[in-house]
């Protein structure tokens, strides 16, 4: 008992000094590292102490901070979305009205993560020499996680902003330059692809719960974001192998969730048989992002923003469901109120009305599940333009349809026939899927990259304007379609440069 309580104490006591030289200049690490290094590294004493940094990588991306930024950089001017009560800097940012001291443009929680996963590539290996009982394998697993999360950061990084900081040693001491220029975008995704190279061959298949393994880095987490960074590259057969990898993998069976029981298992219970990788909340950890974006009715919160009429239907406008996808009652209120996520059972299932999460009650938010593996290969399929490709890539279209369909199918009956028009459909689809997941932003970016134009994909978004000249003339350049870099962190790092378009709109650097 007193070993376990030393043990523990240890660990307190890591954390605390970690936390604090790590995090308490969050909006300027970049330039200001930890005063004394020595405090460090006397922690780096045990496999425990490896673990304790590993599970800080995690928390610090369900803080709030984190976590908002997964739907304001992924979705928030999206075809998707409307505003309902939202504040000053998501109105700007939806209304493509973006200044510089636009506090949703600060990239400081995402640092905050990489420096944690830094901080673990480079110590954990050294504690191997000084803990006997720390054996290779679990070593290996925790860089895999360490490489896998950082990946992701800076995955969502390059996807908002473009060309930024790459950092890959944690803040060690006093002596180092951490006025860090950017990299192009090209270099940090090849960064990307090389570490979940890695982290593929050290990752875990599985973990001892279900939980664990939905929750934490698993091989398949790893294939379903480095498929990902294949797709937004445009390396497509490398993006359809590592699909494969998920699709065949018979260690950690990945299954598609029944009709009847997809919206409670999936987004309310949490950790679905169709979950790959997702962030685990709890009732001492809730997830505030969903309930305060999309609001909750139990826990009197006004959602700040809703359902687009392109997406929900109404004002004349069609929507993009037809009347037999369950997704349609499922994902949102008639209304527009978003219902994916804070929701418990929806009205067509219980017969009344629509009846949301308590206010004990909290989600999970999910990164990857297997209708992206599906929608992935599907994308990357067509791009082979040949009948054997295109008929595959429909397939697998069908299963998230069918799905969400009776026995009538419509799909079946189109002309498929052309890349194009697979294509077309992919993207309906993953919108009718991950609508409110944090995806379509990027969706329709990657479509406006592959095709050298953002016309098709601004075509999508200008409808839901009242003034949609002014927001297609700055939607016409590809620059807009990304973020500019926070006026703090301009001011801290004289290496930094404006993305091209704000600088010629807004000025500065």
């Amino acid at each position: 008992m007193k070993l376990k309580m030393k043990r523990n104490f240890r660990i307190i006591a890591f954390l605390f000094v970690l936390i604090t030289l790590l995090s308490s200049c969050v909006n300027d690490w970049l330039n200001l590292p930890p005063d004394d290094q020595i405090v460090i590294d006397q922690y780096w004493k045990s496999a425990s102490d490896v673990e304790a940094t590993v599970n800080s990588c995690y928390r610090y991306m369900i803080a709030d901070d984190f976590m908002y930024r997964l739907f304001y950089w992924g979705e928030m001017r999206s075809d998707n979305i409307s505003l309902n009560s939202a504040n000053t800097d998501e109105t700007n940012l939806w209304n493509c009205n973006i200044q510089t001291d636009n506090n949703i443009t600060k990239w400081n929680s995402f640092y905050q993560v990489i420096n944690y996963c830094n901080t673990v590539i480079y110590y954990a290996p050294g504690v191997m020499s000084v803990d006997a009982n720390f054996k290779e394998y679990e070593l290996r697993a925790y860089l895999a996680e360490a490489l896998t999360i950082r990946s992701l950061c800076y995955f969502y990084l390059v996807r908002t902003f473009g060309d930024v900081p790459l950092v890959l040693n944690p803040s060690k001491d006093d002596s180092e330059n951490f006025n860090v220029p950017q990299s192009s975008e090209a270099i940090v995704i090849q960064q990307i692809i090389a570490d979940l190279k890695t982290a593929e061959s050290y990752a875990r298949d599985k973990w001892n719960t279900n939980a664990e393994t939905k929750g934490r880095v698993t091989k398949n987490a790893v294939r379903a974001l480095l498929a990902d960074v294949y797709l937004w590259n445009n390396e497509y057969q490398n993006c359809i192998t590592t699909c494969d990898a998920v699709l065949t993998d018979q260690i950690n069976p990945i299954l598609l969730t029944e009709s009847d029981y997809m919206f409670n298992r999936v987004f309310y219970s949490g950790n679905s048989p169709e979950s790959i990788f997702e962030l685990n909340f709890s009732s001492g950890v809730k997830n505030n992002m969903t309930a305060t974006l999309f609001g909750n009715t139990a826990k009197n919160i006004t959602p700040r923003i809703k359902g687009s009429n392109m997406l929900v239907g109404g004002s004349g406008t069609a929507g993009a469901y037809d009347v037999n996808d369950i997704r349609g009652d499922a994902f949102f209120e008639p209304s527009g109120r978003i219902f994916k996520y804070e929701g418990m059972n929806y009205a067509t299932v219980t017969g009344g009305a629509y009846s949301y999460r308590s206010s004990g009650s909290t989600s999970n938010w999910i990164l990857y599940r297997l209708p992206d593996i599906y929608l992935m290969k599907a994308e990357a399929l067509a791009q082979f333009d040949d009948a054997v490709s295109l008929n595959t890539a429909v397939t697998l279209i069908n299963y998230t349809y069918y799905r969400a369909h009776s026995e009538t199918d419509s799909l079946r009956h189109e002309d498929f026939s052309t890349k194009a028009k697979v294509l077309e459909e992919v993207y309906k689809e993953r919108r009718r899927e991950f609508a409110f997941e944090g995806k379509r932003w990027f969706d329709l970016l990657r479509m406006a990259r592959r095709e050298g134009s953002t016309a098709k994909a601004a075509e999508f978004v200008l409808p839901g304007y009242s003034d949609a000249t002014l927001i297609s003339q700055k939607l016409s350049q590809l620059g807009a379609w990304y973020l500019p870099i926070h006026v703090t962190q301009m001011a801290i790092n004289d290496k930094l440069y404006q993305n091209e378009y704000y600088k010629l709109i807004l000025g500065g650097n």
